[in-house]
């Protein structure tokens, strides 16, 4: 019946894009109806979601077509900064639906890049100073020395960020640059967990 009624109201509005007024009432007929369209389902959707965020947009009526878009939060559990626009058409008279992919959108800025090199390099400064260096990543325990021949540096303290992933890619760029570096000044990376353990090679 729902997806009859959904039928008999459109019938009455004119072919095209459907009034911002008349979608409120249009679209509590078409989450009512969601399960009785053949694909609805695809891409794990669901009728709830149709009125997520901002609700279906561009609305659009061509008899026996009803089409609009709406944004898939696809991802962002995933630390994902974009959100997926889908354009779904619904078809009265065979009662099917069909999706397609038709852009993104961001959420919020890209993180501004960033260099890992001088901080590479602080830390050799340090490193090279020894335990009495006045620096801050001493003082501050980010580099600990557990003896004269090796030390500990904290690099999760040292790279910190909002967006899991960038903070990743960025550790990783530090990681490799600073076990160059240290190699330079006669230190070898040990092993690599919550801290960077490093040896002194001669």
């Amino acid at each position: 019946m729902t997806v009859q009624k959904l039928a008999c109201v459109l019938r009455e509005y004119p072919a095209g894009p459907v009034a911002a007024s008349k979608v409120d009432e249009l679209f509590k007929l078409v989450v009512a109806s969601w399960q009785k369209f053949s694909g609805s389902g695809k891409t794990s959707m669901e009728a709830r979601k149709i009125l997520r965020g901002e609700g279906p947009e561009e609305v659009s009526w061509s008899p026996p077509y009803l089409s609009f878009v709406i944004e898939r939060r696809i991802g962002t559990v995933f630390g994902s900064i974009r959100v997926e626009k889908q354009r779904w058409t619904l078809n009265l008279e065979k009662r099917t639906a069909d999706q397609m992919w038709i852009g993104r959108r961001q959420l919020r800025p890209n993180a501004t890049k960033f260099d890992v090199k001088p901080l590479a390099d602080r830390v050799c400064e340090a490193v090279q100073e020894g335990p009495s260096s006045a620096s801050r990543l001493v003082s501050d325990g980010i580099i600990f020395w557990k003896s004269d021949d090796e030390l500990i540096v904290l690099h999760g303290r040292i790279i910190r960020g909002e967006y899991q992933r960038t903070v990743g890619r960025r550790r990783n760029r530090f990681i490799a640059d600073l076990k160059s570096k240290m190699e330079t000044i006669g230190w070898e990376l040990g092993s690599l967990g919550r801290g960077l353990t490093f040896k002194r090679t001669k």
